[in-house]
């Protein structure tokens, strides 16, 4: 095989490695969007702010409903009258709410836990013990994790959710600018996607030099590193599988709340959560 050749298939690989790099990366973000697994497929739509006491849905229409958990409702700035049953109702998707998305904060912490200790390994095995990528790695993903973490819990005892801060389901459309989260994750998959392929390249480099031996070596490498990421993946996912299934419960539990909100002739139309279950 000519170095020509041998450049273009490595050049490929390197390519390929650098996507699934990314796409594990990004498969670890909380999505503000949607939430898949093998129990349920979950869309939002429309956008919500939660904070200790009060839940503010502004749906796709460009609605804004008020919900508190002493089971108050306004719609546009108006209140409604409601039942001591609607009340009720209120609360209970109020509660759900706020009892779902510290679990789901807690899913997304561990998945980049797990992607973080998964990587570490695959790159290693492929690197070698003196690779810096490793540590770029640890870095880079545990700042997204306290951003993560600052960002739903700024101070002691305080919970607070804005589904806007990872990209808003209404004007996702027209929107110009990244937010910060998205920035900052673009940016973590940028970085480490290069520090890798600047050390892969180096390797190859070495390896051309030292003979067909050394290159041999490193091919068989680069050639397993794909089927050590699957497996990462794959036990990455088994060992989230019991926390996303937990999730998935609570998550059709509001939306069956939802839809009793919705024979309150003012929410008539508040459809925010979607969930589907997973037939076995």
């Amino acid at each position: 095989m000519t170095n020509r050749h041998m450049s273009f298939r490595h050049s490929r690989i390197l390519a390929l490695g650098a996507v699934a790099l990314s796409a594990m990366l990004f498969h670890s973000n909380a999505s503000a969007y949607n939430f898949n697994n093998e129990t349920c497929n979950v869309q939002l739509d429309g956008d919500i702010l939660l904070t200790n006491t009060m839940l503010t849905i502004t749906t796709t229409d460009n609605d804004q409903i008020e919900l508190s958990e002493s089971g108050n409702a306004v719609i546009n700035g108006q209140s409604i009258d409601l039942t001591r049953a609607q009340r009720q109702d209120v609360i209970a998707y109020v509660d759900g709410f706020e009892a779902t998305v510290p679990k789901a904060m807690a899913l997304a912490a561990k998945a980049i836990e797990l992607t973080n200790e998964a990587l570490t390994e695959v790159f290693t095995g492929l690197l070698g013990e003196g690779s810096e990528l490793p540590k770029l790695l640890n870095k880079r993903l545990n700042e997204l994790q306290q951003k993560l973490e600052s960002t739903v819990y700024p101070s002691p005892g305080t919970l607070v959710f804005d589904s806007r801060t990872f990209g808003s389901n209404i004007y996702n459309d027209k929107q110009e600018t990244q937010t910060e989260f998205e920035r900052d994750l673009d940016q973590a998959i940028e970085e480490i996607t290069s520090s890798a392929m600047a050390e892969m390249l180096v390797l190859i480099g070495k390896s051309m030099l030292s003979g067909d031996g050394a290159m041999q070596d490193f091919e068989t490498r680069m050639q397993t590193m794909g089927d050590n990421i699957d497996a990462a993946v794959s036990t990455q996912s088994e060992a989230l599988e019991q926390d996303a299934t937990a999730l998935c419960e609570d998550l059709i539990a509001i939306d069956e709340t939802e839809d009793k909100l919705q024979s309150i002739t003012e929410l008539k139309d508040l459809n925010l959560l979607n969930v589907s279950a997973n037939r076995a």
